[in-house]
């Protein structure tokens, strides 16, 4: 494979391999990081013509390099890139919408590893089931209850959030 030729099949995926990078990693840095790291295997694979979705197959890479620099570190970092952007009409507005988005980021950071990735894959980079059990190597009935136990934590963590911790009757 050409250099041109890895330019052109991987280039259109970086954005997200960066995007889920920096979700599983919590760092930009780590994540460009990752990216480079994915680009380099991906280059001295060889076997790269058997695969059918090289998308999935760089996504793969990234996650799993992700979870090694996990290991390898032993901490997760606070920070994670707001979910969406939105811009609010006020700036009330906007403070509220940037606050929610923070409660929502450190909700979702305080998940569990694969619950955290399900959610990414799906909820944001839009992934099909049938891709996210690719990537994770997951089954498609584990990934809809790690999907649905990520998506009733983060609403019952912003529901106390909303009433000050106080439970209605």
């Amino acid at each position: 494979m050409t250099v041109q030729e890895l330019k052109n099949r991987f280039l259109k995926v970086q954005d997200k391999l960066f995007r889920l990078s920096k979700r599983i990693l919590g760092n930009s840095h780590e994540a460009e990081d990752a990216v480079q790291e994915v680009f380099i295997k991906l280059w001295k694979n060889k076997n790269l013509d058997k695969y059918k979705n090289i998308e999935g197959v760089a996504m793969t890479v990234a996650k799993n390099y992700c979870i090694d620099k996990i290991r390898l570190r032993k901490d997760f970092s606070d920070k994670i890139e707001n979910l969406t952007t939105q811009n609010a009409k006020t700036p009330e507005q906007e403070l509220e919408t940037n606050e929610k988005l923070a409660q929502i980021n450190l909700i979702i950071n305080k998940l569990p590893l694969q619950q955290k990735i399900v959610m990414q894959l799906r909820d944001i980079e839009q992934y099909s089931f049938e891709e996210i059990s690719k990537i994770t190597e997951q089954n498609i009935a584990a990934l809809r209850t790690n999907l649905s136990r990520a998506r009733k934590k983060v609403r019952t963590e912003l529901i106390k959030i909303e009433n000050y911790g106080l439970t209605g009757n």
